[in-house]
């Protein structure tokens, strides 16, 4: 193990901060910049200092194999940073805060819940972090009997993505001829005002980027300009910029218009766009053309009529179940590592104990 340091806690003033070493340098260091000897599985109090300067007074404690401590800190910047750079000093990597968190950061039983509490940060809703704080639990039962569970049962263990989704938030874009109701769509699913809104084509000269929600599910929302040629330089570039994130984007919503025709602008934007999600928007006015509902799903992002139903297939297309038959309790995988035991449990079931 290499000897590194972690800032356990967000960086900033605060009351308290902890700064975790770890690796085969710890006892050795502790020895030399503290005050008093440290034992395992108990907390010291002692002075912290750089040859005859005091950093601070923390609390430590020391892990049963002597292989991290945490030192607890007052949580002054120039106390935390004069302990990362004093561990530094004597051989320590400082690693900076990322996610998901560094293995060494976290505490945990067995390698799963590790996980677990790597990624937790991750989970910004309520369904994302209720659904990763099952799976310890969920992995336990299903490794108390493995032979009771089928092939085909951890075949769809393995490709199940849901939970990753959930703690990835994936990009959604939408799209569509200038005054279709991008913004006002995208507005209502931001449940707040992000871009402006008028009655003038051109009016978003930029993509707006921001998180949203549907149903428990994070996604990245982009309401793109709207796609037309223009003279318009600035409009113009907007547009080429957002037809990138437009092909990087992992679902599409195109937004029609029923109050324009549809001919030209609106059936060329269709015929381009291949494997998106239609939407025929302002249903509540008078159109001059009428939506297959075959081929369309109908919505009036103005007074939000069909734009919850249009957030639950967003969900379903990523969890491959729908809001109200998602269930939290079910054994999902979010790891490279639990994916790959998941395909030799395939095999032998006794490998999932691994997990």
């Amino acid at each position: 193990m290499k000897d590194e340091i972690i800032l356990l806690t967000p960086p900033g003033a605060a009351a308290i901060a902890v700064v975790r070493v770890c690796g085969e340098g710890v006892p050795g260091f502790l020895q030399a910049v503290f005050s008093r000897d440290v034992s395992a599985l108990r907390t010291v109090h002692g002075e912290l200092r750089d040859n005859d300067t005091l950093i601070d007074d923390p609390v430590i404690v020391l892990s049963e194999d002597a292989t991290f401590a945490d030192i607890n800190l007052h949580g002054g910047p120039w106390v935390v940073e004069a302990t990362l750079r004093l561990a530094e000093r004597h051989g320590f990597t400082r690693i900076m805060p990322a996610l998901p968190l560094n293995a060494h950061g976290v505490d945990g039983s067995s390698e799963l819940e590790r996980e677990m509490l790597q990624h937790l940060p991750l989970a910004t809703t309520e369904l994302a972090i209720r659904t990763l704080l099952a799976q310890p639990a969920e992995w336990t039962n299903v490794k108390a009997n493995p032979d009771q569970y089928s092939s085909d049962w951890f075949r769809e263990r393995a490709s199940d993505t849901s939970l990753t989704r959930l703690l990835n938030p994936p990009t959604v874009v939408i799209v569509g001829v200038p005054n279709a109701g991008k913004s006002t769509l995208a507005n209502r699913i931001f449940a707040t005002q992000r871009s402006i809104v008028a009655d003038l084509p051109g009016t978003t000269r930029d993509w707006v980027e921001s998180s949203a929600m549907a149903h428990g599910l994070p996604i990245r929302l982009i309401d793109t300009p709207g796609l037309r040629d223009t003279t318009d330089a600035i409009e113009a570039h907007a547009i080429a910029l957002s037809r990138e994130r437009i092909e990087t984007a992992d679902y599409t919503i195109a937004l029609f218009d029923v109050t324009q025709p549809f001919e030209p602008e609106q059936r060329a934007l269709k015929e381009h766009f291949s494997n998106v999600h239609c939407v025929a928007n302002k249903c509540d006015l008078d159109g001059v053309w009428k939506p297959d509902p075959e081929e369309f799903d109908r919505i009036s992002a103005e007074s939000g009529d069909g734009v919850d139903a249009l957030l639950a297939k967003i969900f379903t297309h990523f969890t491959s179940a729908s809001p109200t038959e998602f269930v939290i309790d079910r054994p999902r995988c979010w790891t490279d590592r639990q994916r790959s035991i998941l395909h030799e449990a395939l095999v032998d079931r006794q490998r999932v104990r691994s997990l």
